[in-house]
């Protein structure tokens, strides 16, 4: 049985990762200066930042400074 504290948790925990991935889409890719407004480019352009943004996550050889 979800409790009210229990849902809010879950709740706080979603938007909580939702809002680190903007900021980090944001702040690495410049997501909310783009002016892309035709057709579907700028739906292909966040997703290819997203790509790009997880591949940086996962590459373990190379040491970031």
């Amino acid at each position: 049985v979800a409790t009210a504290a229990k849902l809010l948790d879950y709740i706080r925990g979603h938007w909580g990762i939702e809002n680190r991935l903007h900021w980090s889409l944001d702040v690495n890719f410049r997501e909310d200066d783009r002016r892309i407004r035709q057709g579907h480019a700028a739906e292909n352009f966040s997703r290819l930042s997203r790509i790009a943004l997880n591949l940086l996550k996962a590459e373990t050889t190379c040491r970031w400074a």
